[in-house]
């Protein structure tokens, strides 16, 4: 395993890192969840509005971009680059997706993501819990996660934003039986 993985308890928009994880449903490739507060939160607020507009604009541009690939924008605020993921769907066109439908397109997403960020020279990547919100129970959402990066053969480091203590434990222990 290439991958190195450091899981943090603080909030991802204080992390330092290249770039930044932003997972979308590729068929509507708009910002929302974890990554989008995070950019909000690390935007100073004249800026915020501008920058936002900007990562709104390439996220439309992109569109659609099929799973499970991902592409990389310049970025903003204290990230170098933004690595756009087709990682996580939205229940759209009366398409209505299961917590092991939305694990399986995160464990398939995340090795691609990663191959992406790293082509374009990223060596670390600021990441958030994907799919707790309304998809998936937070258990499944990290074992995926985990899944995902231990199927990765890129050279980065992750540095994953888990500042719910229980989360932490359920990712270390998931990521230690990998190791």
């Amino acid at each position: 395993m290439r991958i190195e993985l450091e899981i943090l308890p603080e909030r991802v928009e204080l992390l330092e890192a290249d770039a930044l994880l932003v997972p979308v449903d590729g068929q509507i490739c708009r910002l929302g969840g974890a990554a989008a507060g995070a950019l909000r939160a690390a935007l100073p607020q004249d800026e915020r509005a501008d920058e936002l507009e900007y990562v709104e604009d390439q996220l439309a541009r992109m569109r659609p971009l099929a799973h499970p690939f991902a592409s990389v924008i310049d970025g903003v605020a204290r990230w170098n680059k933004l690595v756009v993921s087709a990682a996580y769907p939205h229940n759209v066109n009366d398409v209505v997706f299961g917590p092991a439908e939305c694990a399986a397109m995160l464990r398939a997403a995340l090795p691609e993501a990663l191959a992406a960020a790293a082509r374009a020279g990223v060596r670390s990547i600021a990441a958030t819990v994907i799919g707790t919100q309304y998809r998936m129970p937070a258990d499944l959402a990290i074992r995926a996660f985990v899944d995902g990066l231990a199927a990765s053969t890129s050279a980065i480091t992750v540095k994953w934003s888990l500042p719910d203590a229980s989360y932490r434990q359920i990712a270390t222990d998931a990521w230690s039986r990998l190791r």
